[in-house]
């Protein structure tokens, strides 16, 4: 890690003093080039590394996939029906405080 750093900590440093001594020559365009070709490298050298690579496919069949799903499915009910509880006993719970302003006298 200390030398990825380092190289970070440099490249951060030179690049404002490359770009002031463009930029006091009317040559600032240039300083905008080397960052378009610096963006194009970066990428480009994510994709090479990153082209070959497999992703995880699963060795699951489409039956387990859809009970996988169906469970999703369930976790999904089960965790509305508990927020709309907690909501409609905080409704009541407010409800009862006030409940009694509500009442018209008798």
């Amino acid at each position: 890690m200390g030398i990825t750093s380092m190289i970070r900590t440099l490249a951060a440093m030179s690049g404002p003093t490359v770009t002031g001594v463009l930029a006091a020559s009317d040559r600032f365009w240039i300083a905008f080039v080397v960052a378009g070709i610096c963006r194009l490298g970066y990428d480009f050298g994510l994709y090479a590394m990153f082209v070959n690579m497999k992703i995880d496919e699963g060795d699951r069949s489409n039956e387990q996939v859809g009970t996988q799903r169906g469970r999703n499915e369930e976790e999904d009910i089960e965790i509305r029906s508990l927020a709309s509880s907690d909501g409609d006993s905080e409704r009541d719970s407010l409800d009862d405080g006030h409940e009694q302003s509500r009442k018209p006298a008798k």
